[in-house]
């Protein structure tokens, strides 16, 4: 009971947060982190940190975790939801992906109904109302051999080609939580798009504001 009574709270702490426009760390990109449970997006967060724990226990609704990465020479802020993988939770995804700047798709190769189910996860984002970067990554290459990681590699690639549209900046990583295998090249690739997608986004919106010649 106790338990249920804290997943509750915690859900609706995240809900909360969300609809009244609250942020936690008042980031200013939004990054959400979505597959099915037990792909390793918790324990790619705690990598980003260097800490690592096995048995990680499914998250509950969503977690948000602040970042400040250095990117093109600048500090930028990334506030990053760590969305929970599980059926019952499915139905609040639209919440958390509201106003994302980027998303990051997980899968496992040793699941391999996550790569499928990674279309699933997109639609919600097909409603976002400015550019997205996304990024796509299959966890757990540790637990491969180098044909089995060859492989992923292109079931992962296909994916991304024949799911993600073209106007969608793209990227996608094969990672290891466990042994911090593209981590940090992980976070810090995010940071660098949004910095430059958000400096085009800015400028195209100066040069539109800015009154006709008429001459």
């Amino acid at each position: 009971m106790n338990f249920l009574k804290k997943s509750f709270a915690i859900v609706f702490a995240s809900v909360f947060s969300l609809c009244t426009g609250f942020s936690v760390s008042g980031a200013p990109f939004k990054v959400i982190m979505l597959g099915d449970s037990g792909v390793g997006k918790t324990s790619i967060i705690n990598a980003v940190y260097n800490r690592f724990s096995r048995g990680e226990k499914p998250t509950v609704g969503a977690t948000s975790n602040h970042l400040v990465v250095t990117a093109n020479h600048k500090a930028v802020e990334l506030d990053i939801w760590d969305t929970a993988g599980q059926e019952r939770f499915r139905a609040l995804t639209p919440l958390y992906t509201r106003n994302a700047d980027a998303a990051i798709l997980v899968c496992d190769y040793n699941n391999p109904d996550s790569l499928a189910n990674l279309a699933n996860w997109f639609t919600p984002l097909r409603e976002c109302c400015h550019p997205l970067d996304i990024v796509v990554v299959g966890n757990k290459s540790d637990e491969l051999n180098e044909k089995q990681l060859n492989d992923f590699k292109k079931e992962l690639a296909m994916w991304a080609n024949d799911n993600i549209p073209e106007k969608i900046a793209l990227g996608w990583f094969i990672t290891s939580a466990l042994t911090g295998e593209n981590i940090h090249e992980l976070i810090e690739y995010l940071a660098k798009s949004l910095v430059v997608h958000s400096s085009a986004e800015s400028l195209a919106l100066e040069e539109k504001s800015q009154p006709k010649c008429s001459c």
